[in-house]
């Protein structure tokens, strides 16, 4: 997976390494750790993927909750707002409808779909005559929605009570 993810390289070898012990081989974790050092520019891919730190230096966290809630505090607002505004539902995000009245942007906007899958964390699944917003992971809705204050659950669940 990891080949796959980085590349052939020998140059990526220990990298490699210490990913798969940091995570035990979970494909999950794996696949947040390569984003997250993605994201954070530790890696950087021009054809080819290439580590721009040394190993030393890169923020492996030891485990996948702490990986993931550092990729959405990263997250920049308008993305930060829809992880917020899905993560409370437990059976996935809120319909299209409710999410823009919560983010207080249309969901018919056409920046909304692509600032939902920039993220790599929320899906549009289209559901009979609407468009239904899912987390990748469930874990990910989980870590997004603890990491949330309590003023801003009350916020959320307030705004999609009148959105229904």
């Amino acid at each position: 997976m990891l080949s796959a993810l980085l590349g052939e390289g020998d140059e990526l070898s220990p990298l490699k390494r210490l990913i798969a012990e940091g995570t035990g081989g979970n494909p999950f974790f794996i696949e947040e750790i390569v984003q997250g050092l993605s994201e954070d520019g530790a890696l950087v891919a021009n054809g080819m993927v290439r580590i721009t730190r040394s190993l030393s230096q890169l923020r492996l966290l030891p485990t996948v909750q702490g990986m993931l809630a550092a990729r959405v505090d990263r997250l920049p607002r308008p993305q930060k707002d829809i992880a917020d505004a899905g993560s409370y539902g437990a059976e996935g995000a809120p319909t299209a409808g409710a999410k823009g009245h919560i983010c207080r942007r249309s969901a018919a906007e056409p920046k909304f779909g692509g600032i939902v899958s920039a993220a790599e964390f929320i899906y549009e699944q289209p559901v009979a005559s609407d468009t239904e917003f899912v987390f990748k992971h469930a874990l990910t809705q989980e870590v997004s929605y603890s990491s949330l204050f309590i003023e801003r659950r009350k916020e959320l669940h307030e705004c999609v009570g009148f959105s229904i």
